[in-house]
């Protein structure tokens, strides 16, 4: 009876401790005054993002958003951004993982983000990393730099763009008192009304014949995102 007694307690406490954990869960808000993993200031007469290759279907195409096309001062519009260009940290967190995947993603840099993991992240794929896993980031802290990604077999070329991601993971396996993006019940979520919540990007496709190519020797199919 004694036993039974304390199972009901302990149960009631483990209750408890769920609904102070669940109040410390945050999702992905434009409220939570984010920074554009960019700075347009290294590009000349910037004016603009262009949708190149946007948040589709998460459970089948695109999980995420390709900074990879913009138009400047001139209406002039570029597919492919410049190598060695910096890549900033959108929120402030914790390096989760740096980590280099056999995919067309190829190196990518996971933030896990609040003081003690509120289950949000943000991942950024075709970068050369200069983070460790465990350092602590601030928004708009340099994480790397973008690169000339050579797809496997050595040809084509990949066009030059970041990858972001971002995910509301707060239901995902945690691990270490720390949430991860591993396992089935991780939440991916558009970052566009995120970070341009009152803008509407233009299309690539208006763009698709008379855009400039800032890389040599593009394969024709890679000009444009397969499936749109």
């Amino acid at each position: 009876m004694y036993h039974k007694s304390l199972n009901f307690i302990n149960y009631r406490f483990f209750l408890v401790d769920i609904h102070m954990v669940d109040k410390k869960i945050k999702i992905w808000t434009p409220e939570l005054a984010l920074v554009a993993p960019i700075d347009v200031a290294q590009l000349p007469k910037f004016a603009g993002w262009v949708n190149y290759n946007g948040f589709r279907n998460p459970k089948i195409y695109h999980k995420g958003f390709d900074f990879a096309s913009f138009l400047d001062s001139d209406d002039i519009c570029y597919f492919g951004l410049p190598s060695e260009l910096e890549v900033m940290a959108v929120r402030g967190g914790v390096v989760n993982s740096v980590r280099s995947i056999k995919s067309s993603y190829s190196n990518q840099v996971i933030i896990e983000h609040g003081e003690t993991g509120d289950g949000t992240h943000s991942i950024y794929s075709h970068i050369t990393p200069c983070v460790n896993e465990g350092e602590e980031v601030i928004a708009g802290q340099p994480i790397g730099r973008l690169f000339h990604q050579i797809r496997e077999g050595g040809t084509p070329e990949q066009l030059i763009h970041l990858h972001l991601g971002m995910a509301n993971s707060f239901n995902s396996i945690s691990v270490r008192d720390r949430y991860t993006l591993k396992g089935p019940e991780k939440r991916y979520v558009d970052p566009i009304p995120l970070l341009f919540p009152e803008q509407r990007l233009p299309n690539w496709k208006l763009y698709r014949d008379d855009a400039l190519i800032t890389q040599k020797f593009l394969d024709f199919t890679l000009r444009y995102p397969e499936g749109v």
